[in-house]
């Protein structure tokens, strides 16, 4: 009888997952070295809500000294080619960011909503790069595609969630680590 240890998989997903959830801790180890240094991070929680949420305090965006949140849904991939806002539509942090968004508002929290990405924006895709400011809402392109993507109305609502959307980009795996050191 063989050892089942010694016979090769048929396939490698499960470590391919593994270390994009080790590529979030390394992020979200980030927030909790800077709360443990003094800084304004107060909280960290993982895996609830969104991949990693961050709460901070002294935020000039809270005026009653009440905690900022932000909502952080992490992306990775093996391509080096800087990320276009077809790209981030199609890894989909947007819709789990929309979900976030439609879970926590109204619910008097100061918040925004972040897609770290690993690697760079294509600075010349100015949807990306508007979505990557907060101002998603103003660049009738980027309103018009994260609105199909989402299958949701160009209104209101959509334009109050674009503006919360940041992407922020974030090192690449093999260097993630040696920057948090």
């Amino acid at each position: 009888m063989a050892d089942p240890i010694e016979t090769e998989a048929p396939d490698d997903s499960g470590s391919v997952t593994l270390r994009r959830y080790e590529y979030q801790v390394h992020i979200a180890a980030q927030a909790v070295l800077e709360m443990l240094a003094g800084g304004t991070v107060q909280h960290v929680t993982c895996e609830h809500i969104e991949d990693i949420v961050v709460a901070r305090s002294g935020d000039p965006r809270c005026v009653d000294g009440g905690l900022f949140w932000d909502f952080q849904q992490i992306k990775t991939r093996d391509s080096v080619e800087p990320w276009s806002l077809k790209d981030v539509i199609s890894k989909k942090p947007l819709k789990s960011l929309w979900r976030t968004h439609t879970a926590v508002r109204g619910n008097g929290l100061v918040y925004q909503l972040t897609a770290g990405i690993e690697g760079h924006l294509d600075p010349g895709d100015a949807p990306v790069t508007a979505l990557s400011k907060g101002e998603g809402a103003q660049n009738v392109n980027c309103r018009k595609r994260v609105a199909a993507h989402l299958g949701v109305p160009q209104d209101d609502a959509l334009d109050g969630f674009l503006g919360l959307v940041r992407i922020r980009p974030l090192a690449r795996r093999e260097d993630v680590e040696a920057r948090n050191t």
